[in-house]
């Protein structure tokens, strides 16, 4: 049957490419898999984001009982990538170089570069000067 894509623009290499958004994913995979004219022999998952990393690494089971290869990342390691703790407390225990994380700054400690633990491709991240800036921009 040759090599499917489904989910991402990278499809030069694919026989077919198959589009859907996140509400009917799971259902539009279930559909190309169980019809005999688009079952793939190989299915790529490749998730641009993190999130899309997270839910694509959890229908590899699904997909691979169904007798079809699957290329994509494994969800232990997306689940270490999308949390920036976890990425970190990884890198330090296999001796990487990580940046400090202050958990209760000091006065000599501002500015400070906050972002959040879930967030990807720098969304989030923001700059404080003090404890006022710090403290609204954790509320928000």
């Amino acid at each position: 049957m040759g090599a499917y894509e489904i989910l991402e623009e990278d499809f030069l290499a694919a026989d077919k490419v198959f589009y859907t958004d996140s509400k009917n994913r799971i259902k539009d995979l279930l559909n190309i898999l169980d019809n005999p004219s688009t079952k793939p022999d190989i299915l790529v998952f490749n998730g641009a984001h993190d999130d899309e990393c997270l839910s694509e690494s959890q229908y590899k089971e699904l997909v691979s009982k169904k007798g079809i290869n699957v290329i994509g990342q494994d969800l232990e390691v997306c689940e270490i990538c999308y949390d920036k703790l976890k990425t970190k407390q990884f890198l330090a225990k296999h001796n990487f170089p990580t940046v400090k994380i202050i958990n209760e700054p000091k006065e000599k400690d501002f500015p400070l570069v906050i972002k959040p633990t879930d967030a990807w491709a720098g969304k989030g991240i923001k700059i404080v000067h003090d404890y006022r800036q710090l403290n609204n921009s954790i509320k928000s």
